[in-house]
């Protein structure tokens, strides 16, 4: 188990602990049961929704690579075919290509023909 995991794993005790406590006093038996197991859950629900909304909200938009010359934001970024292959060219002229799932890596090998 990992520093982060350990505290997040902390925090949910701790979160549970507060929340069958506050259940407890109000509800009696049945929220001390209740109230741990929803206080423990709660935290990786709202990490669950955090990470749904902003999955939701970038719909559509690809992950560019940083720009090497770190001038080019999103809009900078277009498709060129070079010699059959799709690469992507960000506007100071600088050109990637795909590998695997989702990442870029810098091509230096891929340039025009000469016309």
């Amino acid at each position: 188990m990992t520093l982060i995991e350990l505290i997040h794993f902390l925090l949910c005790v701790a979160v549970g602990s507060a929340i069958s406590r506050w259940a407890g006093t109000h509800y009696g038996l049945v929220g001390y049961l209740a109230g741990f197991p929803l206080g423990f859950l709660l935290l990786p629900c709202l990490s669950w929704l955090w990470s749904w909304w902003d999955d939701l909200t970038r719909l559509g938009r690809p992950h560019y690579p940083v720009c090497q010359e770190g001038k080019c934001h999103y809009g900078d970024y277009q498709y060129v075919e070079i010699e059959g292959r799709y690469v992507l060219r960000c506007q100071c002229g600088t050109e990637y290509k795909k590998e695997g799932s989702g990442s870029f890596r810098f091509s230096r090998t891929v340039r025009c023909a000469p016309a």
